[in-house]
């Protein structure tokens, strides 16, 4: 299945990616996505060594649901899921 990773705020610079469109397997919980993540994608891993630190450093929603509502890292992915993963501290206006 197809799910779509948005990363907004500076991690975008880190990532070198705003976006990242990933196939994963039909029974993939978000820790799996993000598993997957770390290893394929190079900027990522530097960034973050496992899904549990992705969790504490940033907002992570599903379809714009807080997944801190929806189980955590062990939310069940469907196909066309669109991640958006937004650090913590990301700035704005003065």
């Amino acid at each position: 299945m197809r799910i779509t990773v948005r990363f907004r705020g500076p991690i975008t610079t880190r990532v070198g990616k705003a976006e990242i469109e990933i196939e994963v397997d039909r029974e993939t919980s978000l820790r799996g996505l993000l598993e997957t993540l770390i290893v394929t994608e190079r900027n990522i891993g530097a960034v973050w060594t496992n899904p549990e630190q992705v969790c504490q450093n940033t907002l992570m929603m599903c379809d714009g649901v807080d997944v801190e509502l929806t189980g955590g890292l062990e939310t069940k992915l469907r196909n066309g899921n669109s991640i958006v993963i937004l650090p913590l501290v990301h700035g704005g206006q003065t």
